[in-house]
């Protein structure tokens, strides 16, 4: 979203010049309408780029740990509420003594998200990829239909799979070619 918002001030600040100029009789007028449509088409094309995915992958069996998104989540003793992140449509829990894996739910007690920095064996996806991974490993096991992530705070690369029909997101997060985050989660809310 934040390159979104760059890329609106940019095409701000290159509009107002383009009327500035076109005050001071810099060029005509239908020069600027072919100016601008240049540019809004650019605009248009790299937003287009970087916020739709044309890759589509089956994510439906998908899995860390034992949860799945959409399975009913009632309680368990290995993990706890963490009320600072809960709030009335979602819950959070922590597994007890490990912060690092986290499981939400809607109202309903459905998996929504699934996030993990744990470096247990045990927190793995359904297809054995855990955290320590390498770049190319997750790769060859996901497959090449990912989309690149702009901005990762925090990371040095993110890749993202999406299951469009399911609604389903699977993001990788790396600290140069090592997996540190892997998050599980639904588009829809």
């Amino acid at each position: 979203m934040g390159i979104f918002l760059i890329m609106i001030c940019i095409m701000m600040i290159t509009v107002s010049l383009m009327i500035y100029l076109f005050k001071k009789g810099a060029f005509r007028s239908k020069v600027l309408v072919i100016i601008g449509s240049v540019l809004g088409g650019a605009i248009l094309v790299v937003w287009i780029a970087m916020f739709f995915n044309f890759h589509s992958i089956t994510l439906t069996d998908e899995s860390i740990g034992h949860f799945k998104i959409g399975q009913t989540f009632k309680g368990d003793h290995h993990f706890v509420e963490n009320s600072q992140f809960s709030h009335q449509k979602q819950t959070v829990y922590m597994e007890k003594e490990n912060e690092d894996f986290v499981v939400s739910v809607d109202r309903h007690h459905r998996v929504t998200s699934i996030y993990n920095q744990s470096t247990q064996k045990s927190f793995q996806t359904s297809k054995g990829v855990t955290i320590g991974a390498d770049y190319s490993s997750v790769i060859q096991m996901y497959g090449n239909q990912f989309k690149q992530l702009w901005f990762v705070e925090g990371y040095s690369k993110g890749i993202q799979y999406q299951d469009q029909s399911n609604g389903i997101i699977l993001e990788f997060f790396f600290n140069d070619e090592t997996l540190a985050l892997i998050e599980l989660r639904s588009k829809r809310e």
